[in-house]
């Protein structure tokens, strides 16, 4: 059965047209492989069964039902097997994840994933310029807004002014041959000193000064990552270059690249996935330098995209010590899930990391997790999973950090308790969240 479902995805992947085939090679390729070992897997009759099960869960999303007369046993002990495989895949995933220092920003500004937008129009909470327009693709969620051939400035309207201290984060895909030649496919990020976020729409480094975070797409040797901090006196000038499997050999090519930015005062910090890739502690010489924000994209050949999704931005400076020993109370929204799931993202580790370490600290702190959702769905579905999604955060806190489960307890909360009642996906972003309270 489960080389059979092997096969026919591996169908459905060949009949895609041209365009889309050239989005989906390798992933076809990694299909492939991942059917021929589980053939050669037979000698191993346990290891082929969780295998198994792992492939089942991915293409039906849920597990193989157990048969026979020994079901309720049987359960018992998929179940067990299953638990053991996702705690040690959590490990893993945190263990890659070990020095990732990234905290989201105290307040959630907005959240933009597109969903509320019409595909083949442009996004109505931005002022954008070249050939960009909302799309869906076939191997990730959700929309994505494509920029192609020529120059394209992206400009959210939910950032005014750039405060003090911010966290940005943001996922990339690009579509082409990063390995043939082309004079431009870049695409980059950029703050500025510009008080007018709408001048000077076609310069990729406006204002007099600012930072530029530039994804190259190669003249024909594959890519690379550039950091550079620009300004009036050139000897304060920063300019840096980051090498990544993502823009080599076409090792990237549809995979989602995942930026975040932290700004605190003049220091500024840049990660690709668990990454640390730039951290000037005096990038700027004064903490009010930038002041707005831009995506920017240049792209000669045709049939060459760029795509941007899933845009969080937040302001403030993590808190989570104040707020939990002082105040009591801690609302974080850098503890994320997967869509509609209790899987916890691994870019989450920096947040259990601080409260782990304040809890070993402090031996009299016991807390109170509180899963909360948004209102997609019924209300009984979302109060289900805000209650394993709370557990989900406490078991990590025990297995991955060695807390002591007496000294936490997990509640649901659902849909009870939302902070914000509109529809967009800022107002849903907002009310998703996990709080810590102290009991």
């Amino acid at each position: 059965m489960k080389i059979f479902k092997i096969a026919v995805l591996i169908a459905m992947l060949s009949s895609f047209t041209s365009v889309e085939a050239q989005f989906f090679k390798k992933l076809k390729k990694k299909v492939e492989k991942a059917a021929e070992e589980t053939v050669l897997d037979k000698a191993d009759k346990k290891t082929r069964k969780k295998t198994g099960k792992a492939i089942d869960k991915t293409i039906d999303g849920k597990p193989g039902e157990a048969k026979g007369k020994n079901k309720k046993t049987e359960e018992t002990t998929n179940n067990t097997e299953t638990s053991e495989q996702e705690t040690v895949r959590e490990k893993n995933v945190f263990e890659a994840y070990s020095k990732f220092d990234f905290e989201t920003g105290k307040n959630l500004v907005a959240f933009e994933d597109f969903s509320n937008e019409t595909v083949g129009d442009i996004p109505t909470n931005w002022n954008v310029t070249g050939a960009t327009e909302i799309v869906t693709l076939s191997n990730h969620d959700g929309k994505w807004l494509r920029t192609s051939k020529g120059s394209s400035a992206l400009i959210p309207d939910f950032v005014e002014k750039l405060p003090e201290n911010f966290t940005l984060e943001y996922d990339v895909i690009y579509d082409f041959d990063i390995t043939s030649w082309s004079n431009n496919r870049k695409f980059n990020l950029v703050f500025s000193n510009l008080e007018n976020p709408d001048y000077d729409l076609d310069k990729v480094a406006p204002g007099s000064q600012g930072f530029s975070l530039l994804i190259s797409g190669g003249i024909g040797k594959g890519g690379q990552l550039y950091m550079t901090k620009y300004g009036k006196d050139k000897r304060l000038n920063i300019n840096d270059k980051k090498s990544t499997a993502y823009l080599n050999n076409n090792n990237g090519r549809g995979q989602i690249m995942h930026f975040s930015v932290w700004k605190q005062g003049k220091r500024l910090r840049v990660y690709l996935d668990e990454e640390k890739i730039f951290d000037a502690p005096r990038a700027f010489q004064t903490a009010d330098a930038l002041k707005t924000m831009r995506f920017f994209s240049r792209i000669s050949p045709k049939d060459s995209y760029f795509f941007l999704g899933n845009v969080r931005f937040a302001e403030g400076a993590p808190e989570t010590r104040t707020n939990l020993l002082d105040k009591g109370e801690l609302t974080t929204y850098g503890i994320t899930f997967n869509k509609g799931s209790a899987s916890i993202k691994p870019s989450s580790y920096a947040v259990l990391k601080t409260i782990a370490a304040i809890l070993k600290e402090n031996n009299d702190l016991f807390l109170e997790i509180e899963g909360h959702t948004d209102t997609d769905g019924s209300e009984e579905t979302n109060l289900k999973l805000s209650q394993k999604r709370a557990e989900t955060v406490r078991d990590v806190l025990i297995t991955s950090f060695d807390i002591k489960k007496s000294r936490l307890t997990a509640i649901g909360k659902g849909e009870n308790e939302l902070l914000a009642k509109g529809n967009t996906p800022s107002d849903h972003a907002k009310n998703r969240r996990v709080v810590f309270k102290r009991k």
